[in-house]
């Protein structure tokens, strides 16, 4: 492969282009372009990132899409809590990322017991389960499900109180 000189990256938001770099790329090998950018509105945008034409133009162009967020919500379901300091299935993510109102994650931890019909996923960006037997509610595994397929994050934490076999029934089915 031959040395490409002085190579055009082109950086674009929302049809808009924001800035362009030129790199000089060794034959065979790859460089790091960084476009630094603060999306001035929350919601839907779009990213392009566009190399000038060479022989191969279908590998020039690449696309993002996804969605600008205040904030993320989390809520962490501990399936197993316990007493001691760093004891219960949800203390180390909860200190991890801190309760902090300026942080850009909000965490809620609520243990099974005190999750109530009032605490919806849908009202959350991503939801932990970490070492849970099962939903009190067996409805909540319909909500978790419609959760995920509308694009909810999901982390599922293993452990002693799982039940794989019923995990796999409830949860995989056909890739949940």
């Amino acid at each position: 492969a031959r040395a490409k000189e002085d190579v055009t990256v082109n950086f674009t938001v929302d049809g808009s282009k924001q800035g362009s770099e030129y790199v000089s790329v060794p034959g065979g090998d790859r460089q790091k372009v960084v476009f630094l950018y603060t999306f001035p509105t929350m919601g839907s945008h779009t990213i392009t990132v566009e190399l000038a034409a060479d022989a191969l133009a279908a590998d020039n162009k690449r696309h993002l899409s996804f969605m600008v967020l205040p904030n993320i919500k989390l809520l962490a379901i501990d399936g197993d809590v316990n007493e001691g300091v760093f004891e219960s299935e949800t203390d180390y993510i909860m200190a991890a990322i801190g309760v902090s109102q300026q942080s850009l994650i909000q965490a809620r931890a609520v243990s099974i017991g005190e999750l109530s019909a009032n605490i919806k996923f849908r009202d959350y960006n991503v939801i932990v389960i970490a070492n849970l037997q099962t939903f009190e509610d067996e409805k909540r595994f319909k909500e978790l499900e419609d959760f995920v397929q509308e694009g909810g994050g999901l982390f599922l934490w293993l452990g002693d109180k799982v039940d794989f076999k019923y995990y796999n029934r409830e949860l995989f089915k056909d890739g949940l």
